[in-house]
């Protein structure tokens, strides 16, 4: 075993601004309003779908979606007033789509086939950048990013599930490519 390399139980974890180095401050915040702003982008992408989905379930998991999206777009906000950026927080929640960080955020969902692609490679993402953050040394967003990374996942099995269904009619092979070519390059963008 080699014993110069740290565990993550002994990783300093820092609670406050205070403790951390300018740079850290700079890069954590940056994360944070990047995770914050796709939170609200994606509510501003998918709400239609509470009223357009093609079943009452679909509309259910939606919504679902939605609510954990704010959450985590809530949680991110609520870390960046604590580190003295609640400036930041203020603009994001005037943006409007197109004004987002990501190009991805910044794309109209416009059927729902569309919404289900979005959700699979878009959310991949997502789970992917928290993924990252377990064992944060920033130690509220370690304590928070294990619930989000949960849902994350739920919703993009929900899309899998959507998009088997959707797949089990040959006749629709051309718009799932046609959609995965508009949201795979904009969901790899996103790193």
């Amino acid at each position: 075993e080699d014993r110069n390399v740290e565990s993550p139980a002994s990783i300093k974890k820092y609670e406050t601004p205070e403790e951390m180095s300018a740079e850290y401050l700079d890069v954590l915040c940056h994360f944070l309003s990047v995770q914050a702003d796709s939170g609200y982008a994606a509510i501003q992408q998918l709400r239609t779908w509470l009223d357009h989905a093609p079943t009452a379930e679909d509309r259910w998991v939606i919504a679902r979606i939605i609510n954990e999206v704010m959450r985590r777009a809530w949680q991110m906000s609520k870390l960046l007033i604590e580190l003295g950026r609640g400036n930041v927080v203020d603009e994001m929640l005037w943006k409007k789509t197109g004004e987002h960080k990501l190009e991805s955020l910044n794309v109209p969902v416009e059927t729902w086939p569309d919404a289900i692609v979005y959700l699979f490679f878009v959310t991949g993402v997502v789970a992917y950048y928290l993924d990252d953050f377990v064992d944060s040394t920033y130690a509220p967003l370690d304590r928070a990013v294990g619930q989000m990374i949960k849902e994350e996942r739920l919703h993009r099995a929900f899309a899998v599930n959507r998009i088997s269904e959707f797949l089990r009619d040959p006749e629709n092979k051309a718009l799932f490519q046609q959609l995965a070519a508009k949201w795979l390059p904009r969901g790899l963008d996103n790193f």
